[in-house]
């Protein structure tokens, strides 16, 4: 494994996540969208699915215990920012092809992760 940041190890991005795979833009798909266009984004999003199930796709077949598992991805609102921010994001990943649906309130999130096992979801929510 290669751990790459711009400064020092943990002194950037790596400081502020853990280690995973995700086949969205750690920063904002909205983003990426503007600065590069729907096409490339839902390029980059689609190769980006594509290698993580390839890594399932090899832990599976070579028996590698690694723990891997899928996980919901959750975008939470920040306090004082403009809620649009979580309609742009749920629009621009849409427009990459991702699956996403909004849960509004933390109450409903916990009763679909318990209706719902984790290791079949492969779906970004996004709670204001």
């Amino acid at each position: 494994m290669i751990v790459l940041d711009r400064g020092a190890i943990a002194g950037g991005i790596t400081a502020r996540t853990s280690a995973h795979l995700a086949p969205l833009c750690d920063d904002l798909t909205s983003a990426m969208i503007g600065l590069r266009g729907e096409d490339i984004s839902r390029g980059f999003y689609e190769s980006q699915a594509a290698a993580v199930d390839r890594i399932e796709d090899i832990q599976n077949r070579e028996d590698i215990a690694c723990d891997f598992r899928r996980l919901d991805g959750i975008l939470f609102q920040a306090l004082n920012t403009d809620a649009k921010i979580i309609d742009d994001e749920l629009d621009a990943v849409r427009k990459v092809g991702a699956p996403v649906h909004r849960i509004v309130g933390v109450t409903r999130w916990r009763a679909a992760r318990l209706s719902t096992p984790c290791a079949v979801q492969d779906r970004e929510h996004f709670i204001p």
